[in-house]
């Protein structure tokens, strides 16, 4: 009988120190980025890139240059459709390319629609939905587009980069 009483609080105390190291680790290793990233993210750049539309299916990769990031830290780009012809019915989805000290790609899927439904998977992407960690440096900044379309016309896509610092 007391030999099954100390086996029990043995149990009872591992399962504590179990539990006080795994809220420990998460503490200190994946809940980081929350403690230590500055949350008010900062416009580090803007850029508009233009379309013209002419059938149900297209693409489009435009060089965007040199994108500064100040230090390691982490970005989100916050695509917007800026304008779009009033006739055009349009579903787009991208890809941020950055090479520089280090290489990232940002997925982003349905990123703009007008007038058109736009179905995604429901996953949480780094940079697109949630900051991603980036190292400092100068990158070269290229996007790359692809788009499902009704009718005919032009639009303009705006990508705001946020910087967080941490």
């Amino acid at each position: 009988m007391i030999q099954a009483k100390h086996a029990m609080l043995f149990l009872v105390l591992l399962l504590i120190a179990a539990l006080s190291t795994g809220y420990t680790l998460y503490n200190r290793y994946l809940s980081r980025v929350d403690n230590v990233m500055d949350h008010d993210g900062k416009s580090l750049s803007r850029y508009s890139v233009e379309i013209e539309v002419s059938g149900t299916k297209g693409s489009y990769v435009a060089d965007l240059g040199i994108l500064h990031i100040p230090a390691d830290g982490h970005i989100r780009v916050e695509p917007t459709l800026a304008w779009a012809s009033r006739d055009l019915s349009i579903a787009i989805s991208g890809r941020l390319v950055l090479s520089g000290p280090e290489y990232y790609e940002v997925e982003m899927p349905c990123m703009v629609s007008q007038n058109m439904p736009c179905i995604r998977i429901e996953v949480v992407i780094p940079g697109y939905d949630e900051p991603m960690a980036i190292k400092g440096g100068d990158y070269s900044a290229r996007v790359e587009l692809w788009w499902r379309a009704e009718g005919a016309g032009k639009a303009s896509i705006e990508l705001i980069i946020l910087y967080y610092r941490g």
